[in-house]
């Protein structure tokens, strides 16, 4: 039960916490500020996400403590290497001259974004039923975060700490980076020094042969849940920018409560016989966890909408939403209900790694996000600003005839547990 429930609900609770940490920094220091920092926190996610490999999938095929072991090694040597390259890949990009109106607070975000970006942490805690770790690991930043952005405006009051009204980069250091330094040294480090075996070269290579299978999936992620911001922010301006980065952030719950869900099933999925005896079993068990999948997103969409819904019409809590959600509800709460459904399509990754097809999946991911910015372009300020909702609806709907025709021919798989 715990391998559902306590990544479930850290994860989910993180998500938020983070949502009411975004409305306090849009209440505090305004939109047009919160919204330079999303576009640059999307701009260095993709350089994360482009240079840093994520060690989840690979770590769930581990066998036994010491090939676990060996895994997380693998993982903490070939993250590393890709934060260094993705360092690199920054200090190349802002020096470009289009980028000098964005270097303030990028170097910050990208260092608490390549921590948040150490998969391997999370996954061997969770592989040795580490759930107090795997808790506080999940939910620390985001639990000194809210206070802290909470109780900014009583401390500016008192003279306590001076404002940080416009200083983007004083903004993203003391509420992005320091609380990811303090989870790194609190947690990361004791971890990797008392598990971490420098493994040989052999099997380095090997073992990054294996992760960067699901690197594609990744990068066809980012192309379509970060890149999204900056297409979204460039052609229709900084104020349907709040709007859409609220939606789909708060849309981020119900990733966060589906990926242990597909996890756990993605485990169990590989564990079934490699046989042709066995192809329509496992074939089954695809759909019905696709399937459960998205009414598990339809029940958080309902419960969130609610949630906001009543939050909007309440005055005390109304007040504190930024100003851009009531102007645009109706774009607010469509957009949260195809992230929610997009939510449900994350099943993808781990059928990809199954059952092959990781590079058809990220052409596919591809042509959406240019189906998405065409949409965007076309005719995202119709109807009131919901042509940007139709944008989004109609790259879901295409990916949702492709995962479910995917999902309708049962296939050998090429993944496995041995």
């Amino acid at each position: 039960m715990k391998v559902f429930a306590v990544p479930t609900i850290s994860l989910g609770l993180g998500a938020a916490l983070s949502v009411l940490f975004f409305i306090g920094l849009s209440s505090i220091y305004g939109d047009q500020l919160l919204g330079e920092i999303i576009l640059v926190q999307s701009g260095v996610a993709l350089i994360i996400v482009a240079c840093v490999p994520q060690c989840l999938a690979y770590m769930l095929g581990g066998r036994d403590a010491d090939d676990i072991r060996a895994r997380f090694s693998q993982g903490v040597s070939a993250e590393l290497a890709g934060i260094g390259l993705g360092l690199l890949v920054l200090l190349v990009a802002l020096s470009l001259p289009f980028a000098k109106a964005w270097q303030a607070g990028a170097l910050p975000m990208f260092l608490s974004l390549a921590v948040q970006s150490l998969g391997s942490c999370q996954a061997w805690m969770r592989l040795n039923d580490r759930w107090r770790s795997f808790m506080l690991w999940a939910l620390f930043p985001n639990l000194v975060r809210v206070p802290l952005i909470w109780l900014t405006p009583i401390a500016i009051d008192h003279g306590l700490v001076s404002g940080l009204q416009g200083d983007r980069a004083g903004v993203v250091t003391l509420y992005f980076l320091v609380p990811d330094i303090a989870r790194l040294l609190l947690i990361y480090v004791p971890q990797v020094a008392r598990n971490y075996v420098r493994p040989t070269s052999s099997a380095l290579v090997a073992g990054v042969r294996r992760i960067l299978q699901n690197w594609l999936f990744d990068v066809g992620s980012a192309v379509t849940e970060v890149a999204d911001k900056i297409v979204v922010g460039a052609i229709l301006g900084p104020t349907t920018l709040v709007v859409y980065f609220f939606a789909r952030r708060l849309g981020v719950v119900a990733s966060m409560v589906l990926e242990p869900f597909y996890a756990e099933h993605f485990r169990r999925v590989l564990a079934i016989g490699d046989d042709q005896a066995n192809t329509a079993a496992r074939a089954t068990m695809q759909r019905r966890t696709y399937a459960s999948g998205a009414g598990f997103a339809a029940g958080l969409f309902a419960a969130m909408a609610l949630m906001v819904g009543l939050a909007l019409v309440v005055p005390m809590f109304a007040v504190r939403m930024p100003v851009s959600i009531p102007a645009h509800p109706l774009l607010f709460f469509s957009v949260l209900l195809i992230d929610c459904a997009v939510a449900a399509n994350r099943w993808s990754r781990y059928v990809a790694l199954v059952n092959g097809g990781a590079s058809i999946l990220f052409i596919v991911r591809l042509l959406l996000f240019g189906v998405f910015t065409g949409g965007t372009a076309w005719f995202g300020n119709d109807w009131g600003g919901l042509g940007l909702a139709l944008a989004l609806g109609i790259a879901w709907s295409l990916e949702t005839i492709f995962l479910s025709a995917w999902l309708a021919r049962p296939r050998v798989p090429v993944m496995r547990v041995r």
